[in-house]
């Protein structure tokens, strides 16, 4: 079978994850015999407009002739979603499965306003994704959702299964029996990176593993998370706890990423790379032992309570130089809010420790939670001033469906409101729950933190790099501005001649 995946757009960034997901699933069919081609949008809304990006689409379904097509979802860009399925459909009558995070969140909610689509995988695909390519029993693939679109046909194609009765008759929505199950990841073959532009995905810069310019890879070695944090959905998608993937697997892709892509930089998107210190350490110990740590600087994410001594030598060792702690506020109160159970004594513990053990750190907030103020951001502000942290990224709170806080504080929005971009820009741009002004939240943003970060921005740049690979980006943005505004002053000029 010929499988086609549609990468989401998303707003342009010089952070340049790699869409491991879908390369997952490629590796998964790629293995089972079957054709796959990405359409990565992600890649190609750097470079064209949306016209653009249509007829480009349009192109590659015709040439590629896909039997399937599956799209990977996100809730924040989910109206996306909604306009690729549409072009999808006005070119060929393949059939349509959606994944990812939000479908995994709404299954039913997602096919009944996405009717153009054919069925959701919810959670983990790989399996699934699999046995849908080789036509087995729509029954037996775990987490399958799917349509059936003619009524008089139902009884007969879906004998046995348990219908979920919908006001459209010229549709029902039927579900596997079959419960999820969490993947083994001992047994999945290698994500296809060959499938993603990766000199676009390496293209050297500063915002992948922050301050450092470099050429990233990007790795996944565990998926799960022991943690059931208020905001966060990773649990929903990710279901049966941590696991691994064999620590062979993941010194070859690391390997693959340096020696066939010239990658420099390796940045781990695990949710929490020491959550098994035990399976950490031996990671570690094979880059050391492979000598990987000679010819690549890595980046991991960690929560503060996790870091030991042993743990921080050993990183080091490994040229593990950077480390993201996700602490999300410094206000014991708000801190409470997001059940993280981790404490600001064990956050300012664990950043000393990485500064003693020469590991830069980056500290990830959010503000937006219940009962937050100026005067606590003020207050966190001053927190991170007195420590030793390279980065802070300091983002909005999202209500994200699937979420402890969705459930309990977003009163169903998605559900009762359609998913227009109006909507879904208005729900995730906007504060639910703090007790912020709009325009005090703006000005404080503009008079002190934007300006604490551009400061605390170019310091770690200039003490993280070498003076010349710093020097070149600081030239190349400079570039980049006086071009950015060169282009809006012919725009400008255009605009008055017509």
């Amino acid at each position: 079978m010929r499988v086609m995946f549609i990468t989401p757009a998303a707003s342009k960034t010089n952070v340049r994850w790699m869409p491991l997901g879908v390369c997952s699933l490629a590796g998964a069919l790629f293995a089972a015999g079957h054709e796959v081609l990405l359409f990565d949008r992600f890649r190609i809304s750097f470079d064209h407009d949306q016209d653009e990006i249509d007829r480009q689409l349009k192109a590659s379904i015709s040439a590629f002739r896909p039997d399937m097509i599956g799209f990977s979802t996100c809730s924040q860009l989910i109206h996306h979603s909604i306009h690729d399925v549409r072009v999808v459909r006005s070119v060929t009558d393949a059939f349509v499965v959606l994944g990812g995070h939000h479908a995994t969140a709404l299954p039913e909610l997602t096919l009944q306003r996405i009717p153009e689509a054919d069925a959701v995988i919810a959670g983990e695909g790989e399996e699934s994704i699999c046995l849908l390519a080789d036509k087995h029993c729509k029954n037996d693939i775990p987490g399958l959702y799917w349509r059936e679109r003619h009524e008089q046909d139902t009884t007969k194609k879906t004998e046995g299964l348990a219908s979920l009765d919908r006001p459209d008759l010229s549709s029902r929505i039927f579900k596997s029996p079959v419960s999820r199950k969490p993947v083994d990841l001992q047994k999945l073959p290698a994500p296809a990176y060959h499938l993603l532009d990766m000199a676009f995905y390496t293209k050297r810069n500063i915002s992948t593993i922050r301050p450092f310019y470099l050429r990233v890879g990007t790795v996944i070695a565990t998926r799960g998370c022991t943690s059931h944090c208020s905001f966060c959905t990773e649990s929903l998608t990710f279901t049966g706890g941590l696991r691994h993937h064999k620590v062979d697997d993941v010194i070859k892709t690391i390997r693959l990423l340096i020696e066939t892509y010239h990658c420099d930089g390796i940045t781990f998107l695990d949710n929490s790379f020491l959550a098994d210190p035990d399976y950490a350490r031996t990671v570690l110990q094979s880059i050391i032992s492979s000598g990987l740590n000679h010819k690549a600087l890595f980046c991991i994410q960690s929560r503060v309570d996790q870091i030991t001594e042993d743990l921080a030598r050993l990183l080091k060792q490994a040229n593990f130089l950077k480390i993201e702690f996700g602490l999300e506020s410094a206000d014991p109160d708000v801190l409470l809010k997001t059940r993280k159970n981790a404490s600001i004594q064990q956050a300012e513990k664990a950043l000393q420790l990485c500064r003693r053990h020469g590991i830069s750190t980056q500290v990830n907030l959010i503000m937006g939670f219940e009962g937050d103020t100026i005067d606590k951001l003020d207050k966190t502000l001053s927190w991170i001033k007195r420590l030793p942290i390279d980065n802070v990224s300091w983002g909005q709170l999202f209500l994200s469906p699937g979420s402890l806080l969705y459930r309990q504080k977003a009163q169903a929005y998605l559900e009762k409101n359609d998913w227009s971009k109006t909507n879904i820009e208005y729900f995730f741009s906007r504060d639910h729950l703090s007790d912020f002004l709009p325009d005090e939240l703006k000005s404080w943003r503009a008079l002190k933190l934007n300006r604490y970060l551009k400061a605390l921005h170019r310091r770690s740049v200039l003490r993280r790099n070498p003076l010349p690979r710093a020097m070149h980006y600081f030239w190349t943005r400079l570039l980049l501005k006086g071009k950015n505004r060169w282009q809006n002053m012919q725009n400008a000029k255009h605009l008055r001649r017509s």
